[in-house]
C-alpha cells in the first residue's frame, strides 16, 4: 500500500496489503489507504470503494452489523462507495463519494454524530453536517473537514476537544471557532488540529503534555491556538498525546509528548513548541538505526 495525502486530495497506488493470522498471511488486494484505531483497523479499497474492517469489534466498530472480533476484514454495511475512512479509539468514520459522512461503532459519547449516545453496528449518516472532504475520528470524539473549508467536531468535550469554545459534549457537529479555510484537519487521543490555507496549523484540546504547541502555560484550550513556528503547512496528524505537521518543503514537526521517542529526542519527556523530525530518507541514510522504545497503545 503507497497513499500520498495532499490537502482535499488522496492519491494512491493500490497494492496488495498483505497481513498475518494464526492460519498464515492473506492478501487484501486493491487497499487504497488504511487507519489505526485503539483495537481494530479500517481499510478502503479503491476499485470499489468498499470499506472493510478487523480487530475488536466489541462495540460493533467493525461496521458489519455484529459486535464480533474478527481476526480478517469485514465489510462495513450501510456505505455507498467511499473515498475517505479513519478508525478511532471504538469508532469508526467514513467519506461516501457524494461527500456524505458516516460512523459506527461506540457511541456512548457522542462521537457518532446522530445525536444519540448508542451504539452503531452499521455506517449511519452524521447529522447537521455539510459536504464533508475529510473526516477524522480520536478516542471519544469526531473531526470533519467540510468542503467549505470549516471544521465541525463532536462527541467528548470534555478537555475543549470540540473547539467551540465549551467544555461540553455534543452529540451534533458544533464549529471550530476561529479557523480561516481549513485544509486539512485531524483528532488525537483529547485533542484536535487543523490546517488552514495559509499555512499556519492550530490546535485546541487537552495540552498538558505540549500537544497544542503554543508554548503556553495554560495546559487545554477549548478554542484553537496557533502553532508556533510553522508558516506552510500541507497535513497535519494527532496522536494520542502528540501532533506532527508536513509543511511545504516536506520536513516534518512535531509536539507534544516525547517520553516513547515520538519527537526523536530522547532527552525531551515533551514539547510545547516544534521539533524537526528525520525524513524517511534521512533515517535511511544514517550508518546505525534509530535508538528504539517498546511500543504502546496510542488510545
Amino acid at each position: 500500500m503507497v497513499c500520498f495525502s495532499l490537502p482535499m486530495l488522496s492519491l494512491c497506488l493500490a497494492l496488495p496489503l498483505v497481513f498475518a493470522d494464526f492460519n498464515g498471511t492473506e492478501e487484501f488486494p486493491g487497499a487504497c489507504s488504511i487507519s489505526t484505531g485503539g483495537q481494530h483497523l479500517c481499510a478502503l479499497e479503491q476499485a470499489t470503494g468498499h470499506v472493510l474492517c478487523w480487530g475488536n469489534g466489541d462495540f460493533g466498530q467493525l461496521g458489519d452489523n455484529l459486535a464480533t472480533s474478527s481476526m480478517t476484514p469485514v465489510r462495513v454495511q450501510g456505505l455507498e462507495a467511499a473515498v475517505v475512512v479513519t478508525a478511532g479509539g471504538l469508532h469508526s468514520c467514513a467519506v461516501e463519494l457524494g461527500g456524505v459522512a458516516k460512523c459506527w461503532g461506540k457511541g456512548e459519547d457522542g462521537q457518532l454524530g446522530f445525536g444519540g449516545r448508542s451504539r452503531r453496528h452499521e455506517a449511519r449518516p452524521v447529522a447537521r453536517l455539510g459536504p464533508t472532504a475529510d473526516i477524522r475520528a480520536g478516542g471519544s470524539h469526531t473531526c470533519a473537514l467540510e468542503v467549505s473549508g470549516a471544521v465541525r467536531c463532536w462527541g467528548w468535550g470534555e478537555f475543549g476537544q470540540l473547539g467551540d469554545g465549551h467544555t461540553l459534549d455534543s452529540l451534533y457537529p458544533v464549529r471550530a471557532a476561529g479557523l480561516e479555510s481549513a485544509i486539512a484537519v485531524c483528532a488525537g487521543g483529547l485533542h484536535s488540529c487543523a490546517v488552514e490555507h495559509t499555512g499556519f496549523v492550530k490546535c485546541w484540546g487537552w495540552g498538558e503534555r505540549g500537544q497544542l504547541g503554543n508554548s503556553s502555560e495554560r495546559d487545554n484550550s477549548p478554542v484553537p491556538v496557533l502553532v508556533e513556528g510553522i508558516e506552510d503547512a500541507v497535513s497535519v496528524a494527532c496522536g494520542y498525546q502528540h501532533s506532527c505537521a508536513l509543511v511545504a518543503n516536506a520536513s516534518t514537526l512535531c509536539w507534544g509528548q516525547g517520553i516513547d521517542l515520538q519527537l526523536q529526542r530522547p532527552d525531551e519527556v515533551w514539547a510545547k513548541t516544534t521539533r524537526r523530525v528525520m525524513r524517511l530518507d534521512e533515517i535511511l541514510a544514517l550508518q546505525s538505526p534509530m535508538p528504539t522504545a517498546p511500543m504502546k497503545s496510542v488510545w
